[in-house]
This record gives C-alpha cells, sequence and structure tokens, in this order.
C-alpha cells in the first residue's frame, strides 16, 4: 500500500520535480591540465630532454561522462583522452565518479569522488634515449572533481558547465632509460598528481 502510494505520489509531481529527483547527464567536456609526475624532477637532470618529454608542459583532454543523478546523490563514470602536444606524452583514463549535487540559484554545484586508473604512453620519447623498460604505464588514482552547470529546456534538457579536478596518484611505475650515446641507465619513478579544468556540453534525459 504505502509503494503504491509512493508511486502515485511521483507520477503527479510535475515534470521538473521528478527530474530534479531521477535524471542521467550524457556530456562531452574538454579542456587543459597539469601532471606534476615527482619522479620527474630528479634522475634525468643529465638527459637533455623538453618540458613535454618530461610532463611539465600543459596538456589538453577530451572526455565523455555519464551521471545518474539521484535526487541530491550522483555516481556515474568517465573515459578521457589527453596528449601533450606534438611529440609528448598520451594518456587514457578510466574513472568512476560518487558524490553529491545541489541546486545553487539555478545552478547545479557538484561535489564527486574519483577512483580509477589512467594510462600513459609514448612518455619521454626523445632521439636522445633509448627506453629499457615498458612504453606504457597504467597509475591507480583517487581524484576530486567538484562542478558546475546550468540545464535549460523542456524535455530532454541541453547542459553547460565546468568542471575542475584533482587527482593522486595510489601507485608509481619505475620507468628506466639510457642514452643512446652509451652511458649508466636512469630509473625514475612516474607517480604524483595531476590538475585540471574543463567545459562541458551535454544533455539531461
Amino acid at each position: 500500500m504505502l509503494r503504491r502510494l509512493t508511486l502515485c505520489a511521483l507520477l503527479a509531481l510535475p515534470v521538473a520535480s521528478r527530474a530534479d529527483i531521477l535524471s542521467f547527464n550524457l556530456e562531452l567536456y574538454g579542456g587543459f591540465d597539469k601532471y606534476d609526475a615527482m619522479g620527474l624532477k630528479s634522475g634525468v637532470s643529465n638527459l637533455n630532454l623538453s618540458d613535454k618529454q618530461l610532463l611539465k608542459g600543459a596538456n589538453t583532454h577530451f572526455g565523455l561522462d555519464g551521471i545518474l543523478k539521484l535526487g541530491t546523490f550522483e555516481v556515474g563514470a568517465l573515459l578521457e583522452t589527453g596528449k601533450q602536444g606534438s611529440g609528448g606524452a598520451s594518456t587514457l583514463t578510466l574513472g568512476a565518479l560518487g558524490g553529491m549535487g545541489f541546486d545553487l540559484f539555478g545552478l547545479k554545484l557538484e561535489a564527486l569522488a574519483e577512483l580509477g586508473g589512467h594510462r600513459f604512453a609514448d612518455f619521454l620519447k626523445d632521439p636522445s634515449v633509448s627506453q629499457l623498460s615498458s612504453k606504457e604505464a597504467w597509475l591507480y588514482y583517487l581524484g576530486l572533481r567538484p562542478g558546475l552547470s546550468y540545464a535549460f529546456g523542456s524535455g530532454v534538457k541541453f547542459v553547460v558547465g565546468v568542471w575542475a579536478f584533482a587527482r593522486w596518484d595510489m601507485t608509481t611505475k619505475n620507468i628506466t632509460y639510457v642514452p643512446t650515446a652509451g652511458g649508466t641507465p636512469v630509473t625514475y619513478k612516474l607517480g604524483g598528481s595531476n590538475f585540471g579544468a574543463s567545459l562541458r556540453l551535454g544533455v539531461q534525459l
């Protein structure tokens, strides 16, 4: 009986109110980020590498996220690719999202946590060195993702907004290089923190 009353109450709500209780966002996003790989600050200073090979430059990233909104609670996932320009490292990120979203003067303010992994490929690629270990590495991370968005329209709504994020690697991987002209191999740890911001566009179902 109680279940039937609850269902009837939900059906009696206006469409806008039901969307506030249960909705799904599908979004594309893109922006810039910077990776601070702790081990790169030392151990490779004797190699003549550019900022891109040292992961010091700004990255561009593009991604897709899907977020299910259950009242103030939100859960979802993301898929993201990144690149440090021509000749730089490439990344692939897979993550799960969870947290809360609040209405603020017609906007949606979100505070989400991230848990996932990112794959680095072609890092430290440079003709002056030869890689002795693998050409890629997967690192697991924990992160935070605050966001602000605005949904407009009727029925299927359009969503515009911004994301910011911070990620901290929970694992590291040793990478070993040696100059092509000969010399002592250099080993360092890949792993650190990643910070960035994105514009987001999508639909709310």
